[in-house]
């Protein structure tokens, strides 16, 4: 077993001191840190914010550490030997795919912290969080002891985000025999009960469409900061709320809304992509890019689903729902980059998207556009279907029988639902307008 530890000396320094120990597999071990993570299809070199890195045998002895490309290290030392790898991290940005250190918390997210050693991705693996005695913890992963958590393996345990705090609020509730949390750092002055219920209704409901919950306890790990943030995981979810939003927010306000949506969005990726998981990521790479037309589907979808689900749910009226809906119209409208960049190519591109380029005008937004193409095809597969078959068909079908997604899954899938004609080739790999644009 690889034991990871996660300790501190002065939380106001922002760094993380990570240990690992572990037979070395091979002679020269290599060890590996991602340079992204999933949910973030961009490179984000999280290397840069390594410090003071170190190795030793297990008598303590030190050994050569080096790098041998920009997010890798190899150590002098033979197979069979037992060695400690340790070194420091700067965690001093939070959102909900970083990991940030302070006086108030520690929030880790181990695919920026934990190094992968080649050889032993899929061994089982033990983290230690040394956070001071009267903290709390919170992660997914199943409890060993009061600060113990074990893995599977590497991928489950970078997939696992863990809060340690002096204090947090947490309320849970049962739903399909399952256990959920709702976990809020730094929300002293925000009513956080007038969630339990809504958030509840979401669960039911996208539960009641996949027929039950593929877990036997889920964790909304929320942090009330100065950002609006999100990212899936296997059994929980992170979210950044953003604080003056959320301030005196009550039912039907911006901030309240805002707030269940990107709930229900991450809820939904449970299946959309943590299990419906696209081919081309099975395993991940985490050392390069991952080049998929699908990224659409994993966020175009879930985002109409998501906003779907508030309807569903009894959260949003008709009237709020095409609200939504003709913001997001017009926020496409409003894209130049829609009448020279199909949906499918945005997703294949997403690993290009950098401030340096003409964002303005030659890019879109598979999260939106994707939102647009899914009510298109939802509305489309009903009414070819004289309303016996929808889109929820199609996500079913993919749950029960597509797992990994190969690239023209999604397609497939639908076409085995319903006939849709030249759709995918006009509105998702064309630049077509969508039919509301025609009219």
């Amino acid at each position: 077993m690889i034991a990871y530890t996660i300790s501190w000396t002065d939380p106001n320094e922002h760094l993380l001191d990570i240990t690992i120990s572990f037979t070395a597999p091979a002679d020269e071990p290599r060890l590996t840190l991602p340079a992204w993570r999933p949910g973030r299809y961009l490179i984000q070199n999280y290397a840069a914010n390594i410090r003071q890195c170190a190795a030793a045998d297990s008598g303590g002895d030190p050994l050569d550490i080096r790098k041998d490309a920009k997010s890798s290290w190899r150590i002098s030392a033979k197979a069979g030997q037992e060695l400690t790898v340790r070194y420091r991290y700067y965690a001093g940005i939070l959102d909900a795919g970083s990991s940030f250190l302070d006086e108030s918390e520690a929030y880790c997210n181990g695919s920026n912290l934990f190094m992968m050693v080649e050889g032993l991705r899929h061994e089982q693996t033990r983290l230690t969080v040394a956070a001071p005695a009267e903290w709390r913890i919170e992660t997914q992963l199943p409890r060993e002891d009061e600060n113990t958590f074990v893995a599977r393996d590497y991928d489950h345990l970078i997939d696992s985000p863990t809060i340690a705090a002096p204090s947090f609020r947490r309320h849970s509730f049962l739903e399909s025999g399952a256990a959920i949390h709702l976990i809020f750092i730094g929300a002293e002055t925000i009513d956080t009960d007038q969630f339990i219920d809504p958030v509840h209704a979401i669960v039911r409901s996208q539960s009641k469409m996949f027929g039950g919950l593929p877990f036997s306890e889920y964790r909304f790990l929320t942090h009330i900061g100065e950002k609006w943030h999100g990212v899936e995981h296997e059994a929980s979810c992170s979210i950044v709320a953003k604080r003056s939003d959320l301030l005196g927010a009550k039912k039907d306000d911006a901030g309240y809304d805002h707030f269940l949506l990107i709930c229900s969005h991450e809820f939904f990726h449970l299946w959309n992509v943590k299990r419906i998981l696209p081919a081309v990521f099975a395993p991940y790479d985490y050392s390069a890019e991952t080049l998929t037309r699908l990224l659409w589907v994993i966020e175009g979808v879930t985002s109409y689903f998501a906003a779907l689900t508030l309807v569903r749910a009894g959260l949003w009226t008709e009237k709020r729902y095409l609200k939504h809906l003709g913001s997001e119209i017009e926020t496409l409208e409003n894209q130049p980059g829609r009448e020279i960049l199909s949906l499918s190519q945005a997703s294949f591109d997403s690993w290009l998207q950098n401030d340096a380029h003409d964002r303005a005008n030659a890019l879109i937004s598979f999260y939106n556009k994707g939102e647009m193409v899914a009510a298109t095809l939802d509305l489309t597969i009903l009414q070819r279907s004289d309303g016996s078959k929808s889109l929820d068909d199609v996500m079913r079908l993919l749950w029960r029988d597509q797992k990994p997604l190969e690239e023209d899954g999604f397609e497939r899938a639908v076409v085995s639902i319903c006939d849709v004609g030249d759709f995918f080739e006009r509105y998702v790999h064309g630049t077509d307008p969508l039919p509301h644009q025609e009219s």
